[in-house]
């Protein structure tokens, strides 16, 4: 005999419509407060981004003659700031207090928070101008940025974990800098896992204390065991102490002013490659 199938009981279908901001508020007594400093701030961005394509809904549950907003406040106050005057919901029955609590928590619990590297391919592929110089960036350097957290002994070559520093260097706007990432990079190649952020981070510093010794910085480095440099140097008290002992070793090489590294070459700069980062 067939077990009948097991009956699911879904609860009652919310219902979906576009309602006034005016009327949507929250309960505090199990909501978080959006007057710290980081929920300013993801409005400012929401603010500041503001489209529908990516606004989604809001859930809400109806209060007496309005509602209350189980999640997505942020959005919502971001809507009432731009003056827009409704906004969609998704509308559950009316819920208590400890029900819409529930609902809450099992909203937020089951998210998964999407790696920064994943989202850097995604922006990467939505043209976003960071991105693209960041990928311009790791291309003269012959690095790559995985779409998700690897560990060191399973990289290919050329990878880093080293997102965060590639686009401070970006940010920053200094050739030298810029160069000594680039001569870190062509270091490293073919040493999966070498092209960590305190070894960039660490060259890029030594490049801008010692701009006309940039191949002798990358020489350096491509003598190093980068498992001895990994080990050893660590946070930024390795990166500050690695960047010393890079300038120490440059002073004492023979000098030979470039900061470009092109097929293997170096080559010396040109004033206008300086000025362009490039």
């Amino acid at each position: 005999m067939d077990t009948p199938p097991t009956v699911m009981d879904f609860g009652q279908r919310p219902e979906l419509g576009w309602l006034p901001v005016a009327l949507l508020s929250v309960d505090e007594a199990y909501q978080r407060k959006i007057d710290s400093r980081a929920s300013q701030k993801a409005i400012d961005q929401i603010v500041g981004n503001f489209k529908w394509s990516c606004f989604g809904t809001a859930l809400v549950t109806q209060k007496d003659e309005g509602w209350l907003i189980i999640d997505g406040q942020h959005r919502v106050e971001a809507a009432r700031r731009l003056d827009i005057k409704t906004v969609p919901c998704i509308v559950v029955h009316q819920a208590t207090m400890a029900e819409q609590a529930a609902i809450f928590v099992a909203t937020n619990q089951v998210r998964v928070q999407v790696n920064p590297y994943t989202l850097f391919h995604a922006r990467l592929a939505a043209r976003d101008p960071l991105a693209i110089e960041v990928q311009g960036l790791c291309d003269e350097a012959r690095l790559a940025i995985p779409k998700y957290p690897v560990q060191k002994d399973r990289m290919g070559a050329g990878q880093t974990l080293a997102l965060a520093t590639l686009e401070k260097i970006v940010k920053g706007g200094n050739p030298a800098a810029r160069a000594g990432v680039i001569a870190a990079g062509h270091a490293c190649e073919g040493r999966p896992g070498a092209a960590t952020a305190v070894v960039l981070q660490a060259a890029a510093a030594a490049a801008m204390a010692k701009p006309n010794s940039i191949s002798a910085i990358q020489n350096w480095l491509r003598g190093r065991d980068s498992g001895e440099l990994n080990l050893r140097y660590r946070g930024s008290a390795g990166t500050s102490e690695l960047a010393q002992r890079i300038a120490r070793a440059v002073d004492a090489a023979p000098k030979a002013s470039a900061s470009m590294v092109d097929g293997g070459r170096i080559a010396p700069p040109t004033r206008e490659q300086l000025m362009a980062g490039r």
